[in-house]
């Protein structure tokens, strides 16, 4: 049986991208997973509020989708008025429940999570707080591989969050990032960056790499300063980059990759998760200009998840 996996298309231009990452899919000579499939996305899912392209037939419920996806097609749930963030906590408790191998998200705005009442924000926090999962976030793209060591917290409070069990999660997650990559690109080592200017300068200006470099010991290559850690001389030499925070990761990783190319990853999950990585671009909605969006990382998002869920099979 074909591995399973849910693309819940969110919202803003989350709909738009998804239904252009999938004719593009479909209709590419140069689609890998015509390789291994009958029907180019065969086992996929898609949660969106647009209607379906042209053949594919909506379901009436995301369990029916999910049974026409075991049936080697791609299948379709139309989920209107319950809105994309209910629609990706049902997309999530099917994959907790085992029924799906993966979910691939769409942009989602935090406040749509906050009105069905959860606290935590995103994604990553809805996985947090109603299923109990950890996970930790990573960012995967031909230029950077990257995991944050913490995410969507006050800046002022990263120094105490880096403690020793954030830590070795976050070693633990690149270590599974780096297991799905490219065979080159899997024997370079891991690094992890600095916390303060020039990796604390020995000391001169902060204590807190000695303790990164005691906790990390001789499984990463670090503390690299941030500031020259992505040239290209540089990054060319690890596998994975642990950055301490989120901004001091996520500026250079979308620097380079832009918003076509790479896409976000959910590590330390039993169930794949893999995720666009730009927002819902509301100027682009309230503008009229939802066709300029590209869906290079949505595209990205559905490849990346199709290996590893293939490496899992």
């Amino acid at each position: 049986m074909n591995a399973l996996a849910i693309i819940n298309a969110g919202e803003g231009i989350g709909p738009h991208v998804t239904d252009l990452a999938i004719r593009q899919l479909l209709t590419s000579t140069r689609n890998p997973m015509n390789r291994r499939r009958r029907h180019p996305l065969a086992g996929f899912v898609v949660f969106s509020s647009l209607p379906p392209p042209t053949g594919i037939v909506a379901e009436a419920s995301p369990e029916g989708a999910v049974a026409a996806a075991m049936t080697g097609q791609l299948s379709w749930w139309q989920h209107g008025r319950q809105g994309a963030a209910a629609a990706a906590l049902r997309a999530f408790e099917l994959a907790h429940e085992g029924m799906v191998d993966a979910v691939i998200t769409g942009p989602i705005r935090k406040t749509s999570f906050r009105r069905l009442g959860l606290r935590e924000l995103g994604h990553n926090g809805a996985l947090r707080e109603v299923f109990g999962y950890n996970p930790v976030q990573g960012y995967a793209g031909p230029e950077l591989n990257l995991v944050l060591a913490t995410d969507h917290i006050a800046l002022s409070k990263v120094p105490r969050a880096l403690s020793a069990p954030c830590l070795r999660r976050a070693l633990s997650a690149a270590q599974e990032l780096r297991a799905g990559l490219a065979t080159k690109k899997r024997q370079l080592p891991l690094a992890f960056l600095g916390l303060n200017p020039h990796a604390g300068e020995n000391g001169l200006m902060g204590r807190e790499e000695a303790r990164l470099q005691r906790l990390f010991g001789h499984q990463a290559v670090g503390p690299l300063p941030a500031d020259s850690a992505f040239t290209p001389l540089q990054r060319d030499k690890y596998s994975v980059v642990i950055a301490l925070y989120h901004d001091q990761g996520l500026i250079p990783f979308k620097t380079l990759h832009g918003q076509n190319q790479g896409y976000q990853i959910s590590l330390g999950l039993p169930f794949i998760r893999t995720s666009v990585d730009h927002g819902t671009a509301d100027d682009l909605i309230k503008t009229g200009q939802v066709r300029r969006a590209e869906a290079g990382s949505m595209i990205a998002a559905i490849l990346g998840a199709n290996v590893r869920m293939q490496a899992r099979a």
